[in-house]
């Protein structure tokens, strides 16, 4: 019983976390579009990721932060809503991009195409609505 509440708690814990990170309001630029992002830079809130949610308003995305550059996976586990997935490089240049991603494709695993320091999760149709294309600078 112990056991379950404290994995219980360090999850509530993870969640808190990254949804609120410290309270403060975080955004990115990608062109002249502005991106209100939660991240997601430890273990933990990169395995949670956005499972479980509901949904994303057309300016909000999760922006996941890696050590170095690598081939990271991502899945749709537990997803309920689709997603373009933006790969960014150690440059902080888009490096690739995986668009319209349904969670009817788990247990599939999607990667860029090659190394990636950084990554954001927006709404599906996110990238072709704001002209997103390979080689745009992020600005955080």
């Amino acid at each position: 019983m112990l056991k379950k509440l404290t994995i219980a708690v360090l999850v509530l814990f993870g969640v808190w976390v990254l949804f609120e990170e410290g309270g403060e309001p975080k955004t990115l630029k990608i062109n002249d579009t502005e991106v209100n992002i939660q991240i997601a830079n430890s273990v933990q809130e990169r395995e949670l990721g956005l499972s479980g949610r509901d949904g994303l308003a057309d300016n909000e995305g999760l922006f996941f932060i890696f050590d170095e550059p690598g081939f990271y996976n991502f899945w749709m586990k537990d997803m309920k809503f689709s997603i373009d997935i933006i790969w960014i490089d150690d440059n902080s240049k888009v490096a690739d991009l995986t668009l319209n991603v349904m969670p009817e494709t788990y247990p599939t695993l999607f990667t860029s195409k090659i190394p990636a320091k950084y990554v954001l999760e927006v709404p599906a149709g996110f990238v072709n609505k704001n002209n997103i294309k390979i080689g745009n600078h992020i600005d955080y």
